[in-house]
């Protein structure tokens, strides 16, 4: 019975608080939002170290600096959601004080800048900091036992690479028989590596290693294992730092649990032989933006550490042209020692967030990330293909603040239906590449409206697992809503790109275009496809061929 009780209040307040963000969602302007949470993000970014120097006394000494940095990181993106939701509320209501689940040094800072800041912050903070406990505690259970349970695996070669945070679409087929073009190719490539090359993937939703023939494995944890006395060696320093979190958290010293998990790992990394290292650490800006502190030491020992911006829609943008986009929290904080990134506009925006030009560099090949090997469909020519952003559920976006201006389903409909529409008057096959798979976050008329195109003659629906690359082997064309990859990635792979941007709500953001054709209307799209088809019959008649994946 007390049970029941408890389950049917939770559910009560959980409903009442969806309603109340849900208000917030839909009265907030989005352009007094945007300029809200840009805002935020200078104060934030203004605020300085949330503790004071000289507390990290449990971390070795040379890496108490950059434990400083990866405290302030984490400290600005475990909670990000919450903190957007929280700063739109007084848009709505003026005066009303805002939840912020932050530091101390933080929130004393935000008050003296005007911000009225709700005392249930601390609380709300708490709860953060036992989350890090936790994670860090998991660490200290899944580091000690992973050897023991066959979790972690001896890496397949002596020079080996990782990839953290990958799945299996990041990954080559496990058969072989697959072609892909994802994470793993596009590496492959870019650093000009022999094919199948040793690497271990990091994936925490691996419960036993998974194995891509007999040089990759998939692993919940990246580190080798241990010997006998290396690990007794961990065990103790694990326990010592676990007891010490756990006594220091309860005293106040809050920092000693946020930084537990990284704590333990850097303690881990450092007992391993330096010839047990990897040779590349790859992560990505899609998993983390966090830098962890045990890749100092990697760095330290010769051990190469990159993060892949694979988008180019990371720079943010509002349709209001009369006010600055809101700024990304925790991209100027970033101290990677190599950044890897589509092109020169996305480059130039890192850098304008302060990171160094020096560390960061433009891949010269198609930046894939995703492909699952899901097969190809036959067409015949003409094709356009085009690249969508799934348009999400309101409740969704109120949830995590995702109070986005011009990813809606509105525009998304209009930019479906007016390419249609023109490509049905010239002749064209439409081929829609969804950006992912359906789910229950899809905006509701997002999930109607895909249900009409599969009835439609003229409309292929293209599996979402397709990488974008390979889709495009069987296009003639692309056109993507702004600014995302693909259009470029067709450029660079000598096919026709465009953005379309339905009633020019972007007209001011010619510089995110990459110098890529930005239409805005349906008789400008009616004039693309007609060029299109002209130049054709100028030169040659687009393939009847079939293509086949």
């Amino acid at each position: 019975m007390m049970r029941n009780f408890i389950s049917d209040w939770w559910g009560r307040r959980a409903r009442a608080q969806m309603r109340r963000q849900l208000r917030t969602h839909r009265a907030i302007l989005h352009a007094s939002l945007d300029l809200e949470n840009h805002r935020l993000a200078g104060l934030l970014e203004d605020a300085g170290p949330p503790v004071p120097e000289g507390v990290l006394s449990f971390l070795p000494e040379k890496y108490r600096n950059a434990g400083m940095t990866c405290l302030q990181q984490r400290c600005l993106t475990m909670n990000f959601s919450f903190l957007l939701v929280e700063v739109g509320k007084h848009l709505v209501a003026p005066g009303t004080p805002l939840v912020m689940a932050i530091p101390k040094r933080w929130r004393e800072h935000l008050r003296r800048q005007g911000l009225s800041v709700s005392a249930k912050s601390q609380l709300r903070f708490a709860l953060v900091v036992l989350d890090a406990l936790v994670a860090g505690l998991r660490a200290v259970r899944l580091l000690t036992l992973s050897r023991r349970r066959g979790q972690q695996v001896v890496p397949p070669a002596v020079k080996y690479h990782v990839f953290i945070g990958a799945n299996a679409g990041n990954l080559p087929d496990p058969s072989g028989r697959e072609e892909r073009r994802n994470l793993y190719s596009w590496y492959q490539a870019y650093y000009g590596i022999e094919k199948d090359f040793a690497f271990v993937a990091e994936n925490r939703g691996v419960d036993a290693p998974q194995w891509y023939g007999k040089t990759g494995v998939m692993v919940a944890e990246n580190f080798p294992p241990l010997d006998a006395a290396r690990h007794r060696k961990f065990i103790r320093t694990a326990i010592k730092l676990a007891v010490g979190g756990v006594a220091w958290t309860l005293l106040g010293r809050w920092w000693h649990a946020i930084l537990l998990l990284d704590a333990v790992k850097l303690a881990y990394f450092q007992l391993l032989p330096t010839d047990a290292l990897a040779q590349r650490y790859l992560f990505h800006a899609g998993n983390s933006l966090v830098r962890p502190l045990w890749t100092y030491d990697a760095e330290a020992r010769g051990a190469s550490v990159v993060n892949a911006f694979y988008s180019g829609n990371f720079i943010t943008f509002t349709p209001n042209p009369t006010i600055s986009p809101a700024r990304t929290l925790a991209l100027s904080t970033m101290s990677w020692p190599e950044m890897i990134c589509l092109d020169k506009e996305s480059r130039d925006a890192l850098v304008a967030y302060g990171l160094p030009p020096k560390t960061i560099r433009v891949s010269d090949i198609p930046f894939d990330f995703y492909d699952d090997g899901s097969p190809l469909p036959s067409i015949h020519g003409p094709v356009v293909m085009l690249f969508d952003v799934t348009p999400y559920r309101s409740y969704f976006k109120a949830s995590r603040g995702f109070h986005n201006a011009y990813y809606t389903a509105e525009t998304w409909t209009r930019f479906i239906d007016d390419i249609v529409q023109s490509a049905k008057r010239h002749g064209w096959t439409v081929v829609l590449k969804a950006k992912r798979k359906k789910n229950r976050f899809n905006a509701p008329a997002y999930q109607r409206y895909i249900e009409r195109l599969e009835m439609d003659t003229n409309v292929v629906i293209l599996d979402a697992g397709i990488g974008a690359s390979r889709a495009i082997t069987i296009a003639d064309a692309v056109m993507s809503m702004p600014f995302t990859s693909p259009s470029l990635i067709a450029t660079q792979q000598g096919c026709p790109g465009a953005f379309y941007d339905p009633g020019g709500q972007l007209s001011h953001c010619d510089a995110l275009t990459r110098g890529m054709p930005m239409l805005t209307t349906s008789s400008e799209l009616d004039d693309w496809f007609f060029s299109l088809s002209h130049k054709a019959r100028n030169t040659k008649p687009f393939s009847t061929r079939t293509f086949q994946g």
